[in-house]
């Protein structure tokens, strides 16, 4: 299979798990701490920036949230594909998932000014976010290897 369709592919499906982990750990939060996670802020103010997000209803609100938050998962697995065979799972679980994180909330919101930068997120939203993108990063490594059934078994070593 082709790398960069099975980096997508990875990036995609790791989305569900980091998706998961994202709504458990939220729990976790006192109300007052509880805010809009950033793929829903980031959709919104792109969404308004092209017209259309007061056409809109909840659902599909909801709905294009999903879509961009699991289409961000997939490029960011096609953008680091090339990382995913070289490294051992062990230094390439943190890699991976540290490094979405890093250059997201640490790299283009910041520059771009967003309000959801680390600078500007709680601690505990950080380490929440931190938590989440390191279960990107295992499962997009697990998810990549394991596309390719005769390195199933190598992933796990």
């Amino acid at each position: 299979m082709n790398t960069t369709i099975k980096g997508a592919l990875a990036g995609l499906a790791a989305t569900f798990p980091l998706t998961l982990a994202m709504s458990k750990l939220d729990q976790a939060f006192p109300i007052r701490e509880k805010q809009s996670f950033p793929p829903r802020k980031i959709v919104m103010w792109l969404s308004r920036i092209l017209g259309i997000k007061k056409k809109m209803d909840k659902n599909e609100k909801t709905f294009l949230t999903m879509i961009g938050h699991f289409a961000y998962g997939a490029l960011s697995g096609t953008l680091i594909k090339f990382l995913i065979s070289r490294i051992p799972l062990v230094v390439g679980v943190p890699l991976l998932g540290l490094s979405v994180w890093i250059l997201s909330y640490l790299g283009w919101l910041p520059v771009i000014k967003f309000d959801l930068s680390a600078f500007k997120m709680s601690s505990r939203k950080n380490l929440l976010m931190v938590i989440a993108h390191l279960v990107w990063g295992s499962s997009l490594a697990l998810i990549y290897r394991g596309l390719d059934r005769k390195k199933l078994l190598p992933a796990f070593l």
